[in-house]
């Protein structure tokens, strides 16, 4: 078991792509599973092993769909309809009481999350699920709550699921929440022999909001007693920019350049939002009368 801290722009995709040819030379007819966080790292993965029969890229919610429904739940309906899922919360909360101690939002959220904040949530979210199982459907965040629980109450399952692939990657591992890490340990405990592989970065945790932690990487490579190694090197930015990003976000492991210094980081505090939007105005006329075309510049932005 291997936990990799691979650092932005350090090659973690090229990391995994090698590990997929490598297994695949080395232990022909092998059979591989990468686990990812998005329909769009999938098909970036995809993209880059085609012609691999042998291995499965899937998102976490995918892989906890193809359990269940081999397991009991293929004749399951999914519910899509957001206003519908809000309107069973709402009647979940008044059967239960809870109507005045508990939204519906603050139900969903800790349906994203897959943790509780207090025993109301936790009893809300359990009749939630109960309710869905007797309606014989499933919602997105179901999936996980259903997929641990199918698990806990038969082994079998894991069992059967641990011996279809050899190899085990998991991407993003940073945006992991504990209940996905609670189902990796049912399926691949620390007391049998896994070829697992870890991958992320604890400084691009993004996904707070869904309940994700990043101290599950730590918890992990503790729990597996995984071997640890660290990717620095970055081959996307300048000294300049590594050299900001460094001091923004420092780590025992700062990210080297191979590009060379780079134009110096300009950093502008403007007095409010309109002054801001005109100083990046200007800034675009500037370099775009320098010559540089407008679709070669991007503006990022964090939106409140």
């Amino acid at each position: 078991v291997s936990v990799v801290m691979a650092g932005a722009g350090t090659g973690k995709s090229s990391l995994l792509v090698a590990k997929i040819i490598y297994a695949s030379i080395e232990d022909p007819g092998s059979s591989i599973l990468v686990v990812t966080f998005t329909k769009k790292a999938v098909a970036e993965l995809q993209s880059r092993i085609i012609g691999n029969q042998n291995c499965l890229v899937s998102t976490f919610h995918s892989l906890f769909y193809r359990i269940l429904r081999a397991n009991g739940y293929k004749s399951f309906k999914f519910l899509e309809n957001d206003n519908k899922k809000r309107s069973i919360i709402k009647k979940v909360l008044e059967t239960e009481h809870l109507e005045e101690k508990l939204t519906v939002e603050m139900v969903e959220e800790a349906l994203r999350k897959g943790n509780f904040a207090d025993e109301d949530s936790q009893k809300a979210v359990e009749a939630y699920l109960e309710q869905l199982k007797s309606m014989r459907v499933l919602c997105f965040d179901s999936l996980q709550f259903f997929c641990k629980e199918l698990l806990q109450m038969n082994p079998a399952v894991a069992i059967r699921v641990r011996s279809l692939y050899n190899y085990v990657m998991f991407d993003e591992t940073q945006d992991m929440a504990k209940v996905q890490k609670e189902i990796i340990k049912l399926i691949w405990p620390a007391d049998r022999i896994h070829n697992l592989l870890f991958v992320g970065d604890q400084r691009q945790s993004i996904y707070g909001f869904r309940g994700s932690d990043f101290g599950v990487m730590d918890e992990l490579k503790e729990y597996y007693e995984a071997y640890s190694y660290s990717l620095t090197t970055n081959y996307r930015s300048t000294e300049a920019i590594l050299g900001v990003a460094n001091r923004v976000l420092p780590s025992s492991e700062a990210l080297k350049s191979v590009k060379g210094k780079g134009e110096p980081v300009v950093f502008h505090a403007a007095e409010n939002q309109k002054k801001e939007a005109e100083y990046i105005a200007e800034q675009i006329k500037l370099l775009h009368n320098c010559g540089m075309p407008l679709r070669d510049i991007v503006i990022l932005f964090r939106a409140c």
